[in-house]
């Protein structure tokens, strides 16, 4: 079917990676990039403080980022995402995730989700969790894509609004 994912032997998701993409641990200094992404991304964004604290301070936390060419080339190569997921016993419970505006709707939120999901399987995760606004539907579309369903609500979950949270879990990954 058009617009699906391409799907491996074992029922997996192949994602068409963009060229140039690369997927590494974030380190601190990401951190002033990242920040970035998220103040375009977020009402409510996250400060450095928690990104350091992520970073140095929680062991059961893993952040990633995405690197590759810079839209319309030249430069060096920006962070075009970034990932966060918290490790809780058998479960992958991603926190935060943004693709930089000027680098949506390439790929990089397809090659930055499976980079998660396999960190997660690695390390011992069977399923995966997360929050997710109502309203952003994009988001949604790329995880039901990915195999996550709605399962619960969390209402007024987000307070700048009161807007609602879709639970959202994949199980098994």
């Amino acid at each position: 079917m058009t617009g699906e994912p391409k799907r491996g032997a074992d029922g997996g998701i192949v994602p068409k990676t963009p060229p140039g993409l690369r997927l590494r641990p974030m380190r601190r200094e990401d951190v002033p990039a990242v920040l970035s992404i998220e103040r375009l991304s977020f009402t409510l964004p996250w400060s450095e403080t928690t990104f350091l604290r992520e970073l140095e301070k929680v062991s059961l936390s893993h952040l990633l980022v995405v690197e590759g060419p810079a839209p319309g080339g030249g430069g060096a190569d920006p962070l075009l995402g970034y990932a966060c997921w918290w490790e809780v016993t058998d479960e992958c419970h991603i926190t935060d995730f943004a693709v930089a505006p000027s680098a949506r709707r390439r790929g990089v939120g397809d090659f930055l989700l499976n980079g998660l999901l396999e960190d997660a399987r690695r390390r011992g995760a069977v399923r995966a969790t997360l929050e997710v606004r109502v309203s952003n539907e994009a988001a949604i579309s790329l995880y039901e894509k990915w195999g996550f369903s709605a399962i619960a609500m969390r209402q007024r979950y987000y307070p700048d609004n009161d807007e609602d949270a879709l639970v959202m879990w994949k199980d098994p990954l």
